[in-house]
């Protein structure tokens, strides 16, 4: 058997079914950290975002969203008749029928 208190000793204990004592354990834990580079199990392993993290995310899509509808608005000044004809082209493809610019879609 591998020397108790290393990696390799833990190792030995549960390939043989056995409870590792305590100074291997220790050992493959401070072995584990070092692979993990140092983080803590929970944090290494956490399933869900923290409420920070959320609230970043949150802001983030939030400021994509603006960016992006703030986008679109200036397209729609700067090239009203092609914007009208993306539109009427993608809703023709959902099966909707644009009558004019500017107009409730109806079905088709």
């Amino acid at each position: 058997m591998k020397p108790c208190g290393t990696y390799a000793g833990y190792q030995t204990h549960k390939r043989r079914n056995e409870e590792a004592c305590a100074d291997c354990k220790r050992a493959n834990s401070e072995y584990s950290q070092q692979y993990r580079g140092s983080k803590p199990r929970a944090e290494h392993f956490r399933l869900y975002p923290t409420d920070e993290e959320l609230r970043l995310s949150q802001q983030r899509r939030l400021a994509r969203s603006s960016a992006r509808n703030r986008a679109l608005r200036r397209l729609g000044r700067e090239y009203p008749d092609r914007l009208a004809e993306l539109v009427a082209e993608e809703a023709a493809k959902d099966g909707l029928a644009i009558n004019a610019p500017g107009k409730v879609p109806t079905r088709g």
